[in-house]
């Protein structure tokens, strides 16, 4: 089984009022050619699709742009995407009619009565399974007794499911999925914070022990843990100024007939720079200015560029007193 795990696209976010469409293009052009190249058998999306729990129409249109191409493509390949904090449920299962077969949407936990739909949330791949779980309300965790924390809920959530995944891998090699924020992980400003009955973060042994990998989303920030069998792949591109010095990646991975596992991250090429003025602690407002002009000089940027394909620049100045119209003047 190879799958190409990816997460926190965030198509629709604007930075500082200034749309992202053009970077999110060139991020889903540049992953068209990779699923073509390596040839997965499931592209995984691990959760923050969208930046918008209701995400406007030209947001839905790049996304369903991207599944109809590859898929027109790569009839073969499965494309598993679950729902995110940052998406809504009911908004997200909402857009399976309108997505080609082969796309597998996951917002809200699928239920049958009172027992959760394994057989929707599990997406045969290759010699292997995805057990697709999106982000976890409180109202879709078991309730547990009055000692038990989030954490515990969680983990008997996972447990459930596993056991009942287990009828239909027989022993088949599968990959679970999480949006959440495991302890010690590492986080952003960008990041909205995720709490589970008031509890930040989970430990991250709430997965299951014989999961062959689990891919996770929400922390923008390439990660892992176990060993590398529990990982982030983090975001495609920087959503904040502080996201500007992170490893942009996708990560490849293979997952032989034993559950053996091979992870590789892929460096994601950056459409546009995101710049700091100066690289390091700050300067005076004319020597900012220099220091900008001379930034553009050195990346040699072609007149006329459209404004979407200009970098996005953090100035830190150093300031005798106020200076309230600092930007504008800039």
């Amino acid at each position: 089984m190879r799958l190409i795990h990816t997460a926190d696209w965030h198509i629709g976010q604007e930075l500082h009022g200034f749309s992202r469409r053009y970077e999110h293009e060139a991020f889903l052009d540049w992953l068209y050619g990779q699923c073509r190249t390596l040839a997965p058998d499931a592209l995984l999306i691990a959760g923050d699709v969208f930046h918008h729990a209701n995400p406007a129409n030209d947001a839905i249109e790049v996304f369903a742009r991207f599944t109809e191409r590859v898929l027109l493509a790569m009839p073969g390949l499965k494309i598993v995407a679950v729902a995110g904090n940052h998406d809504s449920p009911a908004r997200f299962d909402a857009l399976r009619p309108i997505v080609r077969t082969g796309v597998h949407l996951i917002g809200a936990v699928p239920r049958l009565g009172e027992d959760y739909d394994i057989a929707r949330m599990l997406v045969g791949a290759g010699d292997g399974a995805i057990l697709a779980v999106p982000y976890l309300r409180l109202s879709d965790l078991p309730r547990g007794l009055p000692e038990d924390s989030p954490a515990d809920r969680v983990r008997a959530f996972y447990g459930a499911c596993w056991a009942q995944a287990g009828r239909f891998l027989r022993g088949a090699p599968c990959v679970v999925t999480g949006h959440l924020h495991v302890t010690g992980g590492v986080e952003s400003e960008s990041e909205r914070p995720i709490l589970v009955g008031g509890e930040h973060a989970v430990p991250v042994d709430i997965f299951p022990a014989d999961a062959a990998y689990v891919a996770l989303g929400h922390l923008h920030c390439a990660q892992s843990f176990a060993g590398g069998r529990i990982q982030y792949s983090g975001s495609p591109l920087p959503l904040s100024a502080a996201e500007r010095t992170y490893k942009h990646q996708i990560v490849l991975l293979d997952v032989a007939k034993d559950g053996q596992t091979k992870a590789t991250g892929i460096p994601v090429p950056r459409a546009v720079p995101h710049l700091r003025v100066p690289e390091k602690g700050a300067v005076e407002p004319a020597q900012a200015l220099d220091l900008l002009e001379w930034t553009a000089d050195e990346l040699e940027l072609p007149g006329g560029l459209p404004v979407e394909q200009r970098p996005f620049v953090e100035v830190h100045l150093k300031l005798a007193a106020p200076m309230p119209m600092a930007a504008s003047q800039l």
